[in-house]
């Protein structure tokens, strides 16, 4: 079985390590696919993907996303930005305790 975490922030949101190194202390705890999620922001992901090729780690670019009514025009830019790379929208919305997860293309 493949150990993987989907949820991970560098220094590019509110994380205390570089996205390499980010990937480094995955390798270490054993971890072989790897999100690169940092809040509304895909600076790191380049970054992360070539140190993941280099040591034998899968990124998958990721990136939270805030949303609501003062967040509008970011929340458009990061999904256009996500599409532009090819990748699928993957949303869990919360709403007191429950969840919904919904994937958009």
């Amino acid at each position: 079985m493949v150990k993987y975490e989907l949820h991970s922030h560098s220094i590019m949101s509110d994380g205390c390590e570089t996205p390499t190194q980010v990937v480094r202390d995955a390798k270490k705890a054993g971890v072989r696919l790897l999100a690169l999620s940092d809040h509304d922001s895909m600076k790191g992901v380049e970054e992360a993907i070539e140190e993941g090729k280099r040591i034998g780690v899968t990124v998958l670019p990721a990136i939270e996303i805030a949303t609501g009514q003062d967040t509008y025009e970011k929340t458009i830019s990061n999904i256009e930005e996500i599409k532009a790379r090819g990748g699928r929208i993957i949303a869990l919305v919360r709403k007191g305790d429950t969840r919904i997860l919904g994937i958009a293309d």
